[in-house]
């Protein structure tokens, strides 16, 4: 049988040294990526006064700042996956510029910048607006529990991290003994693996004035209800009635995470519980994100405000000043002070109202936690509004789901408020990056010149 195929000799060396931009078509998102960067203003990543000029130069900020761009694009996080991937995909070693950054650099630029890194958010955000992408007649507002580096069997309560701090102390006398007893030369050295585990320690420590602060509030709560109870009972008679179900917790069952202590145990659809913070988003009908940001709390109830306000610096240092006329969310946002910010013909809200009536009395006499707003609960039963709130979401959830599902960003990377809350924002830029992309590709399809320079090289 005749063969009749290429050559296939991988010694062949080039006869020309190649151009690595060769090795991509035109309108990949690489070339897209590179220029883009080239473009912002990256002045925050070089403000390195402990940068010191001895040994190898470090990396271009530049070409760091592109590298994560990219790899968040393509929802890869891992600090190694990224440094192999810099060595063994064409498009991670021409967005590196073929540098090889290792895993370790990766990290500490990711750590030492986490505050110029989310701050790409409202500036991609100003590059989106800037190609008409940023439409803000009616946007939607929601949240998702996204899991925190950190097992839930690392909670620990007040009574087991009050008796590990009482463990150290014990070691910690036992050592200050050994030292005593050692030469001269030796009693400057801490006891083998000692000294290892004093980041561990810290955590603890936090963990533990964080659960007797909120057990030092807890018991001035209850302090505060029975005076209030004994003052009724003295003006009103005795009360009758079943013991409120909303009593104070009990301090000892109080629980804080030793690995992450600043995330929380939280509620999940697909499991019972996580160890997860709270991330929100604020969203256009184009699926633009324009306000972004991360809470301890495990509910949506009081994210309405400070959501909006958030949206509204994202604007302003985007420099867009058309402010949001519809805001659509779910029940979960339903409350006195959020309903407050309905303004029809300014700012009107659609708020699914609960499907059980709310704002009764109750059975002790005591003021419902959220008191009856009948005019907005009726608004929200018409047909119009109902029609609204349909959007809801495939605007905002649709967009959880090209995060979490399609770029698997299910776990944060880091550990920490200020951290989570950088890496956040990056995925919230990284996504209005994408939407700007592809933007640019239709419309270079389509001959439209003006968006066609988003979504391939000049």
């Amino acid at each position: 049988m005749a063969t009749f195929y290429r050559t296939n000799n991988r010694r062949q060396g080039f006869l020309l040294p190649p151009n690595m931009l060769d090795w991509l078509d035109e309108d990949d998102i690489v070339h897209f990526i590179i220029e883009t960067v080239e473009t912002l203003d990256l002045s925050a990543f070089e403000r390195n006064p402990e940068k010191d000029t001895r040994g190898r130069p470090g990396l271009d900020p530049r070409t760091m700042v592109a590298l994560l761009l990219y790899a968040y694009c393509q929802g890869e996080r891992s600090s190694r996956k990224i440094e192999t991937l810099c060595v063994r995909d064409v498009a991670y070693r021409v967005v590196s510029a073929q540098l090889f950054p290792d895993h370790t650099s990766i990290a500490r630029f990711r750590k030492n910048h986490e505050t110029a890194l989310g701050d790409l958010f409202p500036k991609v955000l100003m590059m989106c607006a800037d190609a008409g992408l940023v439409k803000l007649g009616r946007v939607a507002l929601d949240g998702s529990k996204i899991k925190a580096d950190a097992a839930l069997d690392q909670n620990r309560t007040l009574s087991a991290l009050r008796e590990k701090v009482a463990t150290w102390m014990s070691e910690a006398e036992k050592a200050d003994r050994e030292e005593d007893q050692m030469p001269e030369e030796d009693g400057n050295r801490l006891p083998p693996g000692l000294a290892r585990k004093e980041e561990r320690r810290g955590r603890i420590r936090k963990c533990l004035d964080d659960l007797e602060a909120k057990a030092k509030e807890i018991e001035r709560g209850k302090e505060e209800k029975k005076q209030e109870r004994a003052h009724r009972e003295e003006t009103e008679g005795p009360l009758r009635g079943r013991k409120p179900k909303d009593a104070p917790p009990d301090p000892e069952s109080l629980k804080a995470n030793i690995t992450d202590p600043e995330s929380r145990i939280m509620s999940s659809r697909k499991e019972k519980y996580v160890q997860a913070t709270n991330a929100q988003i604020v969203v256009t009908e184009e699926q633009i994100i324009v306000g972004a940001e991360i809470t301890q709390e495990a509910n949506d109830m009081n994210q309405m405000i400070p959501m909006l306000e958030a949206t509204k610096d994202a604007q302003a240092q985007a420099g867009i000043e058309e402010a949001p006329r519809e805001v659509l969310a779910d029940t979960g946002y339903w409350n006195e002070e959020s309903l407050a910010l309905d303004r029809p013909g300014v700012q009107e809200l659609f708020i699914a109202p609960f499907r059980k009536a709310r704002g009764r009395k109750r059975k002790d006499g005591a003021e419902p936690k959220q008191k009856a707003l009948p005019s907005f609960e009726e608004k929200m039963r018409t047909e119009e509004s109902k029609e609204v709130l349909k959007r809801r979401g495939a605007i905002v959830e649709a967009v959880f789901g090209q995060i979490k599902t399609v770029r698997g960003a299910t776990r944060f990377m880091r550990r920490g408020i200020v951290a989570c809350a950088s890496e956040w924002k990056l995925l919230c830029a990284t996504h209005n990056l994408l939407k700007l992309f592809r933007a640019g590709i239709k419309a270079k399809q389509a001959g439209a010149p003006c968006l066609a320079q988003a979504g391939s090289p000049a």
